[in-house]
């Protein structure tokens, strides 16, 4: 019989928090789970610390491949995976022992939704938490009306280690795009928002770890273009979204244009740089520089 959940951990060189990560999904109140684990090439002692478990007797299906990236990962880890619901979660996250369980029952009462999430915590490796992802009051436990548009409007609001996804539904909507890293899952998220009903459960359920590295110029400009490449395919693509939505989704472009150009400035001629933002991103950048001049003074007046 199959598992009711197949939980999914992709690794890369995943050795510091791995170990932690596989007790917590252990010390889970619902039992009814398999682990599909996918090793994306790793060079350290992931590969040791899965087999120490597996020798242990869990139910974990264990992959390895060489380095093809996050989402081909996560395809892997989809086409191995014999459980009716997906759940993700990343190597160096955590979840809170009742997660599964408390998601089991929203799945029971809200069969519509193929896709539930909660709320999570950010925390540093001290264990400190710094902020939660969604703010007290911005939604009641219960299906997301409008999911796609507000997913579209008001960012990924989802974190990913929260999510559990149905198998079938993740199957009909189709792969992971592998040509993406940064937004691969908000990607899917849309995907699947846009042919069904999401869930939120308003309560904290999972832990999303803070690294302290900064990221690269690279990491930068890639997770910039890769929002650029994600809203304007979706423009085209839904040339039916309210006039409201594909402003600030056209904004989302402009704004991540601008900083994709402004990271790149130094091997630009001045030429260059105005052709690769373009007329409509200046536009945004100066009432961007006009609030940003004006705020202060008018928070001033107020006081």
């Amino acid at each position: 019989m199959n598992p009711k959940f197949s939980i999914q951990i992709c690794c890369y060189n995943s050795e510091k928090y791995l170990d932690d990560t596989i007790k917590n999904v252990i010390s889970q109140t619902f039992k009814d789970w398999e682990l599909v684990m996918v090793n994306d090439g790793s060079s350290d002692k992931t590969d040791v610390i899965i087999k120490k478990y597996i020798k242990q007797g869990l139910p974990i299906t264990y992959f390895v491949q060489q380095n093809k990236g996050f989402a081909a990962a996560r395809n892997k880890a989809l086409e191995l995976s014999k459980g009716e619901w997906i759940a993700i979660l990343d190597h160096d996250d955590l979840w809170y022992p009742e997660k599964l369980e408390i998601q089991n029952r929203s799945i029971e009462k809200f069969p519509e939704a193929k896709l539930h999430f909660s709320n999570s915590e950010w925390f540093r490796n001290d264990g400190t938490v710094v902020r939660k992802t969604i703010e007290d009051k911005k939604f009641e436990s219960g299906i997301i009306k409008n999911g796609f548009l507000r997913l579209l409007s008001e960012g990924c609001f989802i974190d990913t280690e929260t999510v559990i996804i149905e198998k079938d539904t993740l199957m009909k909507c189709g792969r992971f795009n592998e040509r993406y890293f940064y937004v691969v899952d908000y990607d899917m998220f849309l995907n699947i928002a846009r042919e069904h009903d999401i869930y939120y459960e308003n309560r904290v359920l999972a832990k999303w770890r803070i690294h302290p590295k900064q990221a690269s110029q690279a990491m930068k400009e890639t997770m910039y273009r890769e929002y650029v490449d994600l809203f304007g395919r979706r423009l085209k693509e839904n040339k039916n979204l309210p006039k409201n939505i594909k402003t600030e989704m056209e904004k989302v472009i402009a704004s991540n244009r601008i900083k994709y150009a402004f990271l790149r400035l130094k091997n630009l001629n001045a030429k260059d740089f105005i052709l690769n933002i373009g007329i409509k991103e200046i536009f945004y950048a100066t009432v961007k520089l006009f609030e940003r001049i004006t705020k202060p003074i008018f928070m001033k007046m107020r006081s």
